[in-house]
């Protein structure tokens, strides 16, 4: 039956990275595109590809110089904000998979559209449409995944703490809006088969090792992916094997890999914190959608898991297998044995919770 103490798992903290470098590079969620921008110009490139292509440049010849000049990449609203003082006053233009549109702007703006050097000015509130042939997805409900570092957003200020329990929901939840390609093979050593075979061998105590070699290397800018070491950080195997793959691939596969250390499904036995790192002592993996459509959130503290929730979407039979030192919960304010099966009605919501050693 229905839990009667059901309590929401949620996460609070929203994904929106920033910088005040010119030049700052990141994905535009909802797409496959990336956009450079820099104070006065901004470039628009196509990642679906394997060699990235540019697709236009838009430069702002009027704008001038910006102070307190920002790049926020919000991944929540998918769009990228980009503001700052030009001498006319305060300038703020959003960036979204369809279109630019100038939201604050006094007077206006010169532009040239590159490589067709087409020249014309706008205004604030005018829209310059980026084309219908551009890849775009309309995003549907994503997984949330905090793991207790709630810091400043400010990018430069995350790479220089590489803290993975810090850096792994980013990627998650960008994994999540951007259109990925299809799934490729990639084997031969690399940093990637290295985090992958650690997982399947179950070494927690080696995966943030290995995750951190492979976001410094793989990725640049503002989380933008890459399959080679383009910073030359030193490391003795390549990001990926040698074949060649479209860089979004490694979203991908960094999404497979992160979900399978809080979460792994198989044949209706769910499995939580199978292979939780030692790293990430607290945390709350929230609104997991299983293959039939269950809605599981799942929060630890202290490295064991506290509490767990099932919002069942078809009647159904559940095994759930809790953390190897599990061996008894409650629900329903009944304590059970672990593991526990589980049947569950349609629109119904389970809470396990009180776990003990």
């Amino acid at each position: 039956r229905q839990s009667s103490r059901v309590m929401a798992l949620t996460i609070t903290q929203r994904y929106r990275p920033f910088s005040h470098i010119s030049g700052t590079m990141c994905l535009l969620p909802g797409s496959s595109l990336a956009v450079q921008i820099f104070a006065s110009r901004m470039v628009v490139f196509d990642y679906s590809h394997i060699q990235p292509e540019p697709i236009f440049c838009l430069e702002f010849v009027s704008l001038g110089p910006l102070d307190q000049f920002t790049v926020l990449q919000d991944l929540e609203g998918c769009k990228i904000v980009v503001s700052g003082f030009a001498k006319s006053g305060f300038v703020r233009y959003i960036i979204t998979p369809q279109e630019l549109v100038f939201e604050k702007l006094v007077g206006e703006v010169g532009c040239v559209k590159k490589p067709s050097n087409t020249r014309f000015s706008i205004v604030r509130g005018q829209k310059i449409a980026f084309g219908d042939a551009l890849s775009q997805t309309a995003l549907g409900p994503r997984e949330r995944l905090f793991l207790g570092v709630d810091k400043s957003q400010e990018w430069p200020q995350v790479v220089r703490r590489s803290l993975m329990p810090e850096v792994l929901p980013y990627i998650y939840w960008l994994s999540q809006s951007i259109v990925l390609p299809k799934e490729q093979h990639l084997p031969g050593p690399s940093l990637l088969n290295s985090l992958q075979e650690a997982i399947i061998q179950q070494k927690r105590a080696e995966v943030i090792t290995h995750f951190k070699a492979l976001f410094t290397a793989g990725f640049g800018h503002q989380l933008v992916p890459r399959l080679e070491d383009s910073e030359y950080k030193g490391y003795d195997l390549p990001v990926v094997g040698p074949q060649a793959a479209c860089p979004l691939v490694l979203l991908g596969e960094c999404k497979k890999c992160i979900r399978s250390l809080f979460f792994q499904e198989d044949q209706g036995h769910l499995r939580i914190l199978p292979l939780l790192p030692p790293e990430c002592a607290s945390g709350v993996f929230a609104d997991i959608i299983t293959t039939k459509g269950h809605k599981i959130s799942i929060e630890w503290t202290k490295h064991i898991v506290r509490r767990v929730q099932i919002v069942a979407a078809v009647d159904d039979e559940l095994k759930v297998s809790f953390q190897n030192e599990i061996t008894s919960f409650c629900h329903d304010r009944v304590r059970h044995t672990a593991p526990a099966s589980q049947k569950v009605r349609a629109n119904h919501t389970y809470l396990f919770d009180n776990f003990k050693k």
